[in-house]
């Protein structure tokens, strides 16, 4: 592979005979030029799957705890996505998650060779299958890969279930979950507090939601005048019939002015205390707070002033139905200070709203190679930009080979035009040669139900659905006449192709390919070129 960039999944099945007193093989991805092996996949002498990589800039070792069945097939998949400002390592066997780590110094490897198994430990007594790799950009926009939007709630009113669905490699997933149908708008999108500074005040019940989901995101600027000798609340998420503090998000700063948080993560109350960060007195500061669904996993995750100060997978989450929040609440002392652009979005609104979601990552901003490309979002009137490295791939969704040979004065070509992609598609090609003056063309043989679009050029194209076992294949012979070459003597002989392709709405791709032989011509008529002559458009 020419990359293994900073997002990808990997996917295959497996299916083990015996345990070695080893550690061994299964899968490893080898840097072709320094030997550097990042990922490894391995089992041990019990059976136990063992994940090799690299976290936070040094070697990491993921032991699963989880022993395969012998003689029994199991799906594992990798990955490494770029979800809410941070990179999540995650494995996931039999489509249950057994390990998730973020990853805080990312980077990709060029020139990368995929072992089944490595050349230098010992191999695992068994059989793999269904080798799927998605790369950077396939991650983050491949209708294979994406999740659907989800349905509309079920139910006109109250509670109900919506789904979603998505293809990874030949098989569609559906997801489920339970879904709360919104009275008005500003249930799912509510801005409590505006753009006016608020002075928090100790029982201040500042509005009332029916719900605060399992996916929400409250963002809110606030400013301390003086520090309490106390712990001091300045928001909090409570119960309206049964005052219950605990498993609902509170924000409160210690006596020197330290950020603490609590919530619910992984069904225990949960106490961030940001110690890294001390907030300045009269200075408007930004702190937003959020827990989002994003490839099979609950992301928490907090951020000051726009850097993520703590993310972690939340493994069991629940909704909180009619909820009041404090500005601040009845049981603390308040903090002295002021709150505003308090923004609550819930549920549906983080899945869908234009508001809320990225935009699509924009074409890579350079013809080849690396580059850069960006992406945007409005919040609470703001326009976010976030950018990134990427990598052009030369010819992501085809493998084109043309060979051309000369057998005398006898020119044989042949074309070979392979898919990578796995979705049947609408795909629309078009190719060409062109034929030097001094050669007589003879015939031509095309399989795949190719079109000639003009009687007096080598110019065919193809319309239609088209999977991956699908292959075109173009034969052609012609004539080399070397009495009507334009020079004397031996020259370079070329032989333009010119290709263009596109599956579905994706961009156009075009390939030019020159074949060049040296040749030997007896005399140096005058022989016309059209001026005029046109390439593909």
């Amino acid at each position: 592979m020419p990359i293994l960039d900073t997002e990808f999944i990997i996917s295959f099945d497996f299916i083990p005979y015996s345990f070695s007193s080893n550690l061994s093989s299964i899968i490893h991805f080898i840097v072709d030029l320094d030997g550097i092996g990042y990922p490894g996949v391995w089992l041990d002498n019990l059976g136990v799957l063992q994940v090799t990589t690299l976290i936070n800039g040094a070697d990491f070792i993921f032991n699963t705890k989880l022993s395969l069945s012998l003689n029994q097939w199991s799906k594992i998949e990798i990955s490494q996505s770029f979800i809410n400002g941070s990179y999540t390592f995650k494995i996931k066997v039999n489509d249950t998650y057994v390990s998730s780590k973020i990853n805080t110094q990312v980077r990709s490897f060029k020139n990368v060779i995929l072992y089944a198994s490595n050349p230098w430990n010992v191999s695992q007594n068994g059989s793999i299958k269904n080798v799927f790799v998605a790369n950077n950009q396939a991650v983050l926009s491949s209708s294979l890969l994406q999740w659907s939007n989800w349905s509309s709630c079920n139910t006109s009113s109250g509670y109900g279930f919506v789904n979603r669905t998505r293809y990874l490699g030949k098989e569609c997933y559906t997801d489920l979950k339970e879904c709360y149908v919104y009275k008005d708008s500003c249930q799912m999108i509510n801005y409590v507090i505006e753009d006016i500074p608020t002075l928090l005040t100790k029982t201040n019940n500042i509005t009332k939601m029916p719900i605060l989901d399992t996916e929400f995101i409250i963002s809110f600027d606030f400013i301390p005048y003086s520090f309490s000798n106390n712990l001091s609340s300045i928001i909090h998420f409570t119960n309206d019939s049964s005052n219950v503090r605990n498993g609902y998000l509170g924000v409160w700063l210690d006596n020197l002015g330290v950020l603490r948080v609590t919530a619910l993560i992984n069904g225990t109350d949960f106490i961030f205390h940001y110690i890294n960060h001390i907030f300045p007195l009269y200075q408007w500061s930004k702190i937003e707070i959020s827990q989002i669904f994003s490839n099979g996993s609950y992301l928490y995750r907090i951020q000051v002033n726009n850097v993520t100060v703590i993310s972690l997978i939340n493994t069991q989450v629940q909704s909180f139905k009619n909820v009041i929040i404090y500005a601040s609440n009845p049981w603390d002392v308040s903090q002295n200070g002021s709150i505003k652009n308090l923004f609550v979005a819930n549920n549906q609104a983080v899945l869908s709203s234009s508001l809320l979601q990225w935009s699509n990552w924009s074409s890579c901003n350079t013809s080849n190679g690396y580059g850069f490309t960006n992406r945007t979002r409005y919040l609470s009137g703001e326009c976010y930009t976030e950018q990134k490295q990427c990598y052009v791939y030369k010819a992501p969704l085809w493998n084109v080979f043309n060979t051309v040979s000369m057998q005398g004065n006898s020119a044989l070509l042949n074309l070979q035009i392979y898919p990578t992609f796995l979705k049947p598609s609408n795909v629309s090609l078009e190719f060409e040669y062109f034929l030097p003056p001094f050669f007589t063309f003879i015939s031509d043989s095309v399989i795949q139900n190719f079109v000639k679009t003009q009687s007096n050029r080598l110019r065919y194209s193809f319309n239609g659905n088209f999977t991956y076992s699908d292959s075109f294949n173009y034969n052609f012979t012609a004539i080399y006449n070397n009495s009507l070459c334009p020079i004397s003597g031996l020259f370079i002989l070329e032989i333009p192709l010119m290709l263009s392709l596109q599956v579905e709405t994706e961009k156009r791709e075009r390939i030019a390919r020159t074949f060049q032989n040296q040749v030997e011509c007896f005399n140096n008529p005058k022989i016309p070129v059209s001026p005029n002559q046109q390439f593909l458009k």
